[in-house]
């Protein structure tokens, strides 16, 4: 009888090892969004500008994302068509357009072209002409750790920034790094 316990003890453990393993590799990311594998993130920068690879990618990416020095990326709908925002908190500067287009620049990389339209001057901020702005995306390390990286032509420094989950909302955003 002692033996049939430990038997089953054992077994119970072996068990519980094997479900804890199989969920350390599972194709979904760390912070539990859902993020694909590598290869399906490559198939859809690959599929670019078709609007399947799009709507792919942005339902994987849809929400906010936060980096360092108070940076934070968004990836919205606007009447059904996907949008980029993007700028800094607790500063005036911030955009939000419209995607116009998307082209794969490499495995896991992609140019998405976006159209930033004119703004008229308010308390905020200065007035400002329409703009065509190039916001680089790199999804390699989203099935990783959760994590993308963003280069944005109009940046001062131009340099990639690696960003992180911030929330459904530009406020949860805020939340997250304050």
């Amino acid at each position: 009888m002692k033996k049939l316990l430990i038997f089953i003890l054992a077994f119970v453990l072996v068990l519980m090892l094997a479900l804890c393993l199989a969920a350390c590799f599972d194709k979904e990311d760390p912070n539990g969004n859902g993020q694909p594998a590598k290869d399906e993130l490559a198939e859809a920068i690959a599929g670019l500008p078709q609007s399947s690879a799009v709507d792919y990618l942005w339902d994987r990416l849809k929400g906010y994302w936060t980096a360092a020095d108070n940076q934070f990326a968004g990836f919205t709908f606007n009447d059904g068509l996907p949008c980029v925002e993007f700028g800094y908190f607790e500063t005036e500067w911030g955009c939000v357009g419209e995607l116009t287009g998307a082209v794969p620049t490499g495995k896991y990389v992609a140019t998405l072209k976006v159209l930033v339209p004119a703004q008229e001057a308010n308390m905020i901020s200065d007035a400002r002409d329409e703009m065509r702005v190039d916001v680089y995306l790199d999804v390699s390390d989203l099935p990783v750790d959760g994590k993308i990286k963003i280069k944005i032509e109009m940046q001062a420094n131009g340099g990639w920034y690696q960003y992180n989950w911030g929330g459904n909302s530009l406020m949860d955003a805020y939340n997250s790094i304050h």
